[in-house]
Parts: structure tokens; C-alpha cells; sequence
């Protein structure tokens, strides 16, 4: 028997729980905005996972953070630290511009610190693989 619907007051951690407590058997398939994530479980037991081109613990992980991801853009655009722009089922979010000197330069540094270790660039990358050239402008 199939188990379809919208399950949004859940995170994802706990249907993963919910499954694991049951010790059920099947696939899991999460529909978020930049893609599926699938979750394979065996007896309670999760046993792979696959997120675009992520697999493991490591599409696990990549999942876990989608839903805080919002969250945290929400918090952050209601300060005025961010900005967002709508197309279709996406948002896209960028840096809005800042008035005040000491929070430009603040928000400069951590830019440039996230670009020296490459986090932003891994991520900026995977979105243009999925969503095109077009997705960063």
C-alpha cells in the first residue's frame, strides 16, 4: 500500500523517525523546490539516499537543511539583510543593499570569507547545474 500526500506540518527528520519506529520498508520521495530527494529504508533502517547528484549520508544531510534554509532566508530578509525576487515555484535571494557602512562591510567579509573556502562556490555551482545560467542574476 502507497503512502501519497502533503505531509507539511512534518520535517523530515521526523517521518524519517516516523518510518525507522515502524520499521518499514520502501522509498521515501521528498518533492522540494530545487529537486526530489528519494530515502530508502529497510526495516527501519535507512539504507541509501539520493539528492541530485549526492548520495549516502551526505544527500541525508543536504536534505535535513532544505526546510531550515527558508527559515533562516525568511529571518534574514525580515532584517533587511536579504532581498528576494520570485519565479514561478523559486525564490531566489541575494544581499540587499545596506545604508549603514559598518553592516556593508560586516556582510562584505563574511561574503569573502565564505568565498575563500569555496562553500559559496560549491553551492552557486550545484544551482547552475540544476536551474541554468540564469539562476544567479
Amino acid at each position: 500500500m502507497a503512502l501519497t500526500g502533503e505531509l507539511n506540518d512534518l520535517s523530515l527528520a521526523e517521518l524519517i523517525e516516523f518510518f525507522c519506529n515502524q520499521r518499514k520498508t520502501g522509498r521515501l520521495r521528498v518533492i522540494y523546490p530545487i529537486g526530489a530527494g528519494y530515502f530508502y529504508l529497510k526495516n527501519g533502517s535507512v539504507v541509501d539516499a539520493r539528492f541530485g547528484d549526492l548520495r549516502g549520508i551526505d544527500a541525508v544531510f543536504y536534505a535535513l537543511t532544505q526546510p531550515n534554509a527558508s527559515r533562516q532566508l525568511g529571518i534574514l530578509k525580515n532584517a533587511g539583510v536579504v532581498e528576494s525576487r520570485r519565479e514561478g515555484t523559486w525564490t531566489y535571494y541575494k544581499l540587499a543593499p545596506q545604508a549603514d557602512d559598518h553592516r556593508r562591510r560586516q556582510l562584505r567579509a563574511l561574503v569573502d570569507d565564505f568565498s575563500d573556502k569555496g562553500a559559496l562556490r560549491k553551492d552557486v555551482e550545484h544551482l547552475v547545474k540544476v536551474r541554468g545560467p540564469r539562476a544567479c542574476k
